[in-house]
């Protein structure tokens, strides 16, 4: 039987090893066999708190994932998030605002998720949103 706690204690531990890591790949590559991840728990992203110079967050096909911890927003040099293929990704937090230097996000077959966090439309240097509809008067369940 594993033991879930330690589990737990570890890809957070691995996460906070890494405090100068500018690029993090937590997800499927491009191009690879396996398209989606299944991970035990999401408790790694606890472990994204100590990434002060993160620059290039891709969580792409991390299936587990429902939400972000409030803590993404303190990533201020976070450049390109890539949650494509997050199937049950839900909802960004609101802090996910606060990434002012933000150039790229990646919500492609992010099916559930249904609304962007206000203040997002703010984000100055925003050069890239790709894979969400903002709005369709037709459809009753687009994205506001």
């Amino acid at each position: 039987m594993k033991d879930i706690n330690g589990y737990k204690r570890k890809s957070q531990a691995f996460l906070s090893k890494m405090k100068n890591a500018k690029i993090v790949c937590l997800g499927s590559w491009p191009g690879a066999i396996e398209y989606h991840i299944k991970v035990e728990s999401t408790e790694f992203l606890n472990g994204l708190t100590s990434l002060k110079e993160l620059r290039f967050l891709r969580l792409q096909g991390n299936s587990r994932i429902t939400e972000l911890l409030n803590s993404i927003g303190k990533r201020s040099n976070l450049l390109i998030l890539d949650l494509r293929e997050c199937h049950n990704l839900k909802g960004l937090p609101n802090k996910i605002a606060q990434l002012t230097n933000r150039r790229y996000l990646d919500l492609s077959d992010c099916y559930l998720l249904a609304r962007m966090p206000k203040g997002q439309w703010k984000l100055a240097e925003l050069q890239v949103l790709k894979g969400f509809v903002i709005s369709n008067p037709q459809k009753k369940d687009s994205g506001t």
